[in-house]
């Protein structure tokens, strides 16, 4: 029994050496390498036109080229200066960002909305100015997958302010049409010969339209089942110009019409994100004058 105890505190000994030999030991646990996802925004397009440059300040800033664009004093810095056959295009076609792949982000959204700030003189108003494309690459007409434009104003001097949309969400083409031949609902006051911050936005969800100047709601319209947005060979943006009128054509396949024009005006702020804005984060962007 003896032998025994003393075999078992020997052993016990032994454990508690060996414990406290290791234990003054330092162990290096290496790091764990931990890739944290990308980060992402859904403001997808921002021109500031600061600096009097063009470049895209999203976080994705995707490549601009300004195509005979000069710049004059704007809300906040400098602006853009539209002219005869002059305007911006940004390049969409190189979509990985960090391995991040951005074709569904710009192709495929819930809603959208388009901000900026736009000061057209009323001689210059003379119907048919792009102000935001987005083209459809294939196309064959020159409505694109998304198109802003401004008609003549009427008697009264109000401006007609057109969006047109189309939806291949359901796997065939789907039009949407805001102020098609100068809808008389459409029609906006005091728009000219000032700075007027404008904002055109589309739910998915609701599928419903609306139109803000200077932070206050001007318009909206529900269109049924327009539902959530699918563009068709996307590549390309356009400030200024529609899809078959630059050069060369974005749209090869489209012919030129002869009411098209370029934006003419100044253009400041100008950003687009792909989803719906609410009411009050329009009212910040109006009054921080971004």
């Amino acid at each position: 029994m003896k032998t025994y105890k003393n075999t078992v505190l020997r052993y016990a000994v032994l454990f508690l050496c060996m414990v406290s030999a290791f234990s003054c030991q330092h162990f290096e646990v290496p790091e764990m390498d931990i890739i944290p996802d990308p980060p992402s925004s859904s403001l997808v397009y921002y021109l500031t036109f600061d600096q009097e440059s063009v470049a895209d300040s999203s976080l994705y800033a995707f490549p601009v080229v300004g195509e005979g664009i000069t710049f004059t004093g704007g809300v906040s810095g400098t602006a853009m200066q539209g002219a005869r056959n002059k305007y911006v295009v940004i390049d969409t076609l190189k979509t990985y960002y960090h391995g991040l792949d951005l074709r569904r982000s710009l192709s495929e959204m819930a809603g959208f909305t388009f901000s900026c700030w736009m000061n057209l003189k009323k001689e210059e108003a003379t119907g048919g100015i792009a102000l935001f494309s987005i083209p459809d690459r294939m196309g064959t007409g020159w409505t694109s997958n998304l198109d802003i434009l401004i008609d003549a104003p009427n008697g009264q001097g109000a401006l007609p302010v057109a969006l047109h949309v189309e939806n291949y969400r359901t796997g065939s083409s789907q039009s949407m049409w805001v102020a098609k031949d100068n809808t008389p609902e459409i029609f906006m006051t005091d728009m000219l010969d000032r700075w007027v911050h404008l904002v055109i936005r589309y739910s998915g969800k609701s599928s419903t339209v609306t139109y803000f100047k200077d932070g206050e709601k001007v318009f909206t319209k529900k269109y049924a089942d327009f539902g959530t947005l699918k563009f068709a060979n996307t590549g390309a943006v356009l400030v200024g110009a529609f899809q078959n009128i630059t050069i060369p054509q974005i749209a090869e396949g489209a012919e030129v019409q002869g009411w098209e024009a370029t934006f003419p005006g100044q253009l400041d702020q100008l950003r687009f994100y792909n989803e719906f804005m609410t009411d009050k984060q329009v009212k910040e962007l109006f009054n921080s004058k971004r």
